[in-house]
């Protein structure tokens, strides 16, 4: 058996755990059909992942070098901004629930 062979045999394997537990997760183990369509929706993914351009090549290597530009993380919720957001909505179910 070649490399290549063992790859397309663990591949097979690994959509059909997958769609196993999909059907398991729904209740629907015993639909020969919907396994089968599930099996060759699996088989429409990609296998060989392209190789990154240059550019992209670049940016994940040195992002400042190639010219990226880095978003600050977003600020949380001050305690009194979140204090006053979780009254306006209880006030608003008081008035919902009023009505």
């Amino acid at each position: 058996m070649t490399g290549e062979d063992k790859a397309l045999q663990e591949r097979i394997l690994d959509d059909e755990r997958a769609v196993q537990e999909l059907l398991e997760g729904a209740d629907r183990t015993d639909d020969p059909v919907l396994w089968d369509l599930l099996l060759q929706v699996r088989e429409l993914r990609t296998v060989d992942i392209p190789a990154p351009s240059p550019r992209l090549r670049a940016l994940l290597a040195e992002p400042e070098a190639a010219g990226a530009i880095r978003v600050a993380p977003a600020t949380p919720l001050k305690k009194t901004q979140m204090v006053f957001t979780m009254l306006a909505v209880a006030a608003s179910f008081g008035i919902a629930s009023a009505r």
